[in-house]
Parts: C-alpha cells; structure tokens; sequence
C-alpha cells in the first residue's frame, strides 16, 4: 500500500512534514550519514516502506529552499548534489535493498538528474549564454551561429546553424571555441555537444 501511495504522489509522498517514531528511527540507526540535506527525505522513505506510514494529503506545513538556506547550498555545488544522490543510492541498494526495488532506484536517480537537468537549463542558461554571446560574431562573420539547446547531466547541448552546419572546422570550432570559452565561464559544464 505504501509503495502504491509513493508512486502515486512521488516526492511529494515524504511532504513537508514528517513526526518520526523515536523507537523505529533508533532501530534503523537515525539519520544517515552523508546524504546532507536529502536524509530526512530518505529517512521518511526508509520509515514508511518499512514499518508503514499515516499519510494525509493536506498540509500541515511548508517549506522553502531559499537562497542560501541549507538545502539549497547542499544541492548548488554539482559534485556535492552527485554525492549526496549517489550515497543516497548507496544507501538504498546496500542497507535497505529489500525496501527498495531496481525500477525505484532507477526513478529516483531519473528524478534527480532531471532536477540537476532543469537547475542547470535555469539557472545557468544565463551564465551559458553570455560566453554564447562572445563566440556569435566570429560565427555569424562566417555565415553561422549558435544557439542553446538544453542542459543535462552538465552536459551542454547547441545547435550550430547556418555555415556552421556541415562545416569541416564546426569540430573544431565546438570544441576549442564553444566549449572553452562556455567551461571557463561555468566550470560546472563537462561538455558541449552539438545537436
């Protein structure tokens, strides 16, 4: 029933408000080590699957993540969000293997690299498009362009227009142009990629 109810409301299962049976956090051990901001999420989840959960879809509070709060300065460093994703996993598969099934785990990292995809796409789109905007007039000089595509994984994807499409050098120019002067600006970008 539990599992029916997670997959049906998903994260917002945990809500924002959790009161923990004292006995059956202490049995499983407390709060996890190493997953920061995520282990009352965790935490909530390994309780439910376990023992069982009272869930009421009316909320008896809110949270924020606001700007420079504590959730929010865990998940805005990338290798800290991958951290805190894959100790949760780790977690998951090893300690709790029996709680969690293969298509969960496989959902939980799709939502989180979703969340890192659409944090990346937002929140650096800006810081993205600005070195985008040094690289425009040598293109465009020679006929072409670049536009941004999407964000995932750190991985940037841009479409080459124009000249650029089909061009010998758009190799070259992707690699020791676009994307150098895109990771210098956003050192969280592992590559670009043209689409």
């Amino acid at each position: 029933m539990v599992e029916a109810v997670r997959k049906k409301y998903g994260w917002w299962f945990k809500g924002s408000t959790t009161l923990y049976n004292r006995k059956y956090l202490s049995e499983i051990g407390g709060f996890p080590v190493g997953v920061a901001s995520y282990a009352d999420t965790l935490i909530s989840t390994i309780l439910s699957l376990k023992y069982g959960a009272c869930f009421t879809p009316i909320p008896g509070s809110f949270c924020l993540r606001l700007s420079g709060g504590y959730a929010f300065s865990q998940l805005a460093d990338l290798d800290n969000f991958f951290l805190i994703m894959n100790n949760s996993i780790n977690i998951m598969n090893k300690e709790y293997s029996s709680l969690f099934s293969d298509e969960y785990l496989e959902e939980f990292e799709s939502q989180w690299r979703s969340v890192i995809s659409v944090r990346l796409l937002y929140d650096y789109k800006n810081e993205i498009e600005e070195p985008l905007k040094k690289v425009k007039p040598q293109l465009q000089m020679d006929g072409g362009d670049v536009e941004l595509v999407d964000v995932k994984d750190g991985v940037v994807k841009v479409k080459l227009t124009g000249a650029c499409m089909g061009c010998p050098m758009s190799s070259m120019t992707l690699k020791h142009g676009i994307e150098k002067v895109i990771k210098e600006a956003v050192p969280e970008v592992k590559s670009v990629e043209a689409v």
